[in-house]
Formats: structure tokens, C-alpha cells, sequence
């Protein structure tokens, strides 16, 4: 693992991040990131289908698609935020980032001076210029074998460089996510671009004080693929340690949080292995010193699967329970009163309050049968489930809606309506600004940050 001891903004060069349920992300205890982020801007670019001298890279959309749920969930930014480019073109770049005599483009146009953080991600091909050896992301419309119409490492971290320093300022964070080698060879090990390439190494521009940078693999070396869950083999390790893998066995101290140490420790430890095993190659991710990295990721529920279930899946920490029916007895049998008191205390569905109450543009509601068979809830589901959504509420624009159940609030269980006006309420009453729902439908979990009024 390489380490760099520069600090200030993010400049994460790695795998496709594919989140199948988000992971709340916090920058420091007590940080409010609807807050902190709601100036914030993304630009998040997927190239799959190239037009001409590149094969395809297959999962370049799916990474995008996932990198931009995965800002909205886990960042809090609003989707009105983010730019998708899907399979963007030479033209595209340039309008997006501007050139190498200007860094305006529209994401200089977008960025709030002093108020918003920037986040880019591209997954797609980057190859070497065969003249220099200068690394740069190729267009669907482009030739990794022609730089000329590819968008230069060095003008896009420039550019990136110049919008910190003159319009974001020094509290602002730039993150760079890059899902591409340039090594010359695409990610399945064969050449991408023509002639021999062996003896010297592709350059990568140095990013300076300011910028953070991760990196799926060493500039020499491929960054492979992950067939099965079809994203980059570096986003696969990153998902399991963000998700709580890396708070858990030899790399962490299962503290319910992901530090930036286990972060760290945990993908390096997982590329290099799992690449050598699968591949019989190296990739050796270039990861920042742990100390530089002052975002946490908190882990208060196990993950669901990756694939949509047809209906709520249990939480995998939740009581079994018996739905086993009171024996028939005779009325006069002396173990009646027993069997009865035993089912009906512990085994019998619970007659929930049929009161509902409005909390954060919400309508929330205990779970009664009949909400049960009208939004298909499973039955071991507990929480308060969603019956109505104020439309120009945050909660609508984080995509909350009716049939939702909310589990926690703020990492405390809720099981009625009057539970989360109260949770809510105390939170207020301690100066929060957000607060964090642990939902599920029949999609999984998700974990929602949705922004507390004022007074």
C-alpha cells in the first residue's frame, strides 16, 4: 500500500462504489450532512458503450447508477445535484470540466462559492498516451490510442485544483472517484492500445497538498473486474468494508463504526488477495495514511442482499418468532388459563394503536393488519410504516414514500407513531439538525438522513 501524507480534499481513484443500500456517512460526530451538502455537486459519468476503437466496459453504467444513489443515500446530496452523463462524449467532457486554457465549465457553473463540496466519478476506459505516457480518460467517441480527444489527467485535476483554491475554498472537499486503469490494458488483462507498452510506467499526475487520492491499483497495473457482482473487484472490497466488514475480524474492533483505519486496513488486505487469488495478478491499491480521512461510516444494521427482494426481507438480528396456534383444549381443562395466557402474552400478534401522527411531512402509523395486506408487509416487519408523504417535503425528495416502514430513528427502535413524534422531538430539543431512518420495503434497507426544522 502506498501512502501519502498530503491532506485537504478527496481524490479517490477506485473500483465502481455499487451500493445496493446505503451507508450513513459521517465526517465527524455530530456532523449534519443534509447540511453540510445540500450545496454540494456531483458529476457522476458512466462510459459502457464506446463507438469505435475500445471494447465496451460492461459495467461502467451500473457503477454510475449506483455511485449516484449511493451520494444521494449515503452523502445526503440532492439529486437535483448530480450530473449523469451516461456514455459521455469528448464534447461532453470539455462542456462539464472545461479544457486545459480554462477550468469553467459546468461544474465550475454549478459549484457554490465557499458552500459546496464536489464530488466526480468516472467509470469507463483510461489509457496512456503512447507519446508521453500521461494518463487520460477516453470519450465513447474517442481512441485510446489518440489523446488528442481524450480528457488529460493533468487538465482535470488541474481544473479540479483551480475550483478549490479559487472558488470552493480551503473548508470545501474536491473527491475524484476514478473506476479505470491506465496501464494500457482493459480490465480483463488484454491491450487496450496498439504496440508494446512493456518497460515503463504510465504517469499519473501529482495531485499536490490538497488532494486526498485513492487508487484502485498502482499505475502499472490493471483494475479487474468483479463478474459476480458486477462491478470493479476494488468496489466489491470497498462495499464490504463500508457495509461493516471492516469493523469486524482481524481488521477491526466491532464498534459499530467504520474508521478510517479499518477502512483502510481492510481493502488493502482484500485487493491484494483477492486479486492473487482470482487473477494471479497483483493490484496493489494506493490508499492515504488513515489520519487524513475525517469521514466515519456507521454500520447499525446488517446490510440486505445486493438483488431486490419480492417482499420485506427479516432483519437478520431480529428474534425468531412461533406462530404456533394455542393447543385445542377442553373449555373445563385446568391448563386453559395457562396455554392462554402463554399465547396470547407472547406468541399472538400484538393490536397495535390505531393512531397515526404527522411527523417530519410524514403520516406514520402503527402496522395493523390491514396496512399489512395493503402494503404487503411481512409479517415479522416491525416499525411504523409510511401512509403519506407531504410532497414538498425533504422526506418526499429523499424518495420516502407510502408503505416504507421506518425500524429506527436515530439507532432507536420505533413501533408506533407516538414513539417517533417523541424520538424526533427529543432530538430537536438536543439542537440536531438531521436525523437518520433505518427503513426497509421490497427493495431492503436503506438508511435515509432527512433535515429537522428549525425551532
Amino acid at each position: 500500500m502506498t501512502v501519502s501524507r498530503n491532506s485537504a480534499v478527496f481524490l479517490v481513484a477506485l473500483g465502481a462504489i455499487a451500493i445496493s443500500c446505503s451507508t450513513p456517512t459521517y465526517s465527524a460526530p455530530g456532523t449534519d450532512l443534509c447540511a453540510e451538502n445540500h450545496d454540494s455537486v456531483a458529476v457522476v459519468i458512466g462510459n459502457k458503450d464506446y463507438q469505435q476503437a475500445a471494447p465496451d466496459v460492461p459495467y461502467a453504467l451500473n457503477d454510475a447508477r449506483a455511485i449516484k444513489q449511493f451520494l444521494v443515500d449515503g452523502f445526503c446530496y440532492r439529486e437535483g445535484n448530480i450530473i449523469l452523463l451516461e456514455n459521455a462524449t469528448y464534447v461532453d467532457f470539455v462542456k462539464t470540466f472545461g479544457d486545459a486554457n480554462s477550468p469553467e465549465g459546468k461544474l465550475w457553473n454549478w459549484a457554490r462559492a465557499g458552500q459546496s463540496n464536489v464530488f466526480v466519478y468516472y467509470s469507463g476506459h483510461g489509457a496512456p498516451d503512447i507519446r508521453t505516457g500521461d494518463g487520460f480518460l477516453v470519450p465513447v467517441d474517442g481512441d485510446p490510442n489518440d489523446s488528442r480527444f481524450g480528457l488529460s489527467l493533468k487538465t482535470l485535476v488541474t481544473n479540479l485544483q483551480v475550483l478549490k483554491r479559487q472558488r470552493l475554498g480551503k473548508t470545501r472537499e474536491v473527491t475524484l472517484v476514478l473506476d479505470a486503469c491506465f496501464s494500457g490494458r482493459e480490465g480483463t488483462g488484454k491491450p487496450l492500445i496498439r504496440g508494446s507498452f512493456s518497460g515503463w510506467t504510465p504517469k499519473r499526475p501529482e495531485t499536490g497538498n490538497d488532494i486526498l487520492q485513492f487508487s484502485a491499483a498502482a499505475a502499472d497495473e490493471i483494475a479487474r473486474w468483479d463478474d459476480e457482482r458486477e462491478h470493479g473487484l476494488f468496489t466489491r472490497v470497498f462495499l464490504d468494508a463500508a457495509s461493516g466488514k471492516a469493523d469486524r475480524g482481524r481488521t477491526g474492533n466491532n464498534d459499530g463504526t467504520v474508521s478510517a483505519e479499518e477502512l483502510t486496513r481492510y481493502i488493502d488486505n482484500e485487493v491484494t488477495y483477492l486479486a492473487r487469488r482470482r487473477f494471479g495478478d497483483d493490484q496493489t491499491p494506493e490508499l492515504p495514511s488513515a489520519d487524513r480521512i475525517s469521514w466515519r461510516l456507521a454500520v447499525s444494521a446488517v446490510l440486505p442482499p445486493s438483488k431486490p427482494q419480492q417482499t420485506s426481507v427479516p432483519r437478520p438480528d431480529a428474534p425468531k418468532k412461533t406462530n404456533l396456534p394455542p393447543p385445542d383444549l377442553p373449555p373445563d381443562s385446568p391448563f386453559g388459563p395457562f396455554y392462554r395466557d402463554f399465547f396470547e402474552e407472547d406468541h399472538a400478534p400484538k393490536v397495535a394503536p390505531k393512531t397515526s401522527q404527522r411527523v417530519l411531512g410524514m403520516t406514520l402509523s402503527s402496522i395493523t393488519p390491514e396496512y399489512r395486506k395493503r402494503f404487503n408487509i411481512a409479517e415479522d416487519i416491525s416499525g411504523v410504516v409510511i401512509t403519506d408523504v407531504d410532497p414538498d417535503s425533504h422526506a418526499a425528495e429523499r424518495k420516502l414514500k407510502a408503505g416504507d416502514v421506518i425500524q429506527e430513528i436515530h439507532q432507536q427502535d420505533v413501533s408506533t407513531s407516538a414513539d417517533a413524534a417523541a424520538t424526533v422531538e427529543a432530538l430537536k430539543k438536543k439542537g440536531r439538525r438531521s436525523v437518520l431512518l433505518l427503513t426497509i420495503n421490497a427493495d431492503g434497507y436503506r438508511f435515509v438522513a432527512i433535515r429537522l426544522p428549525r425551532g
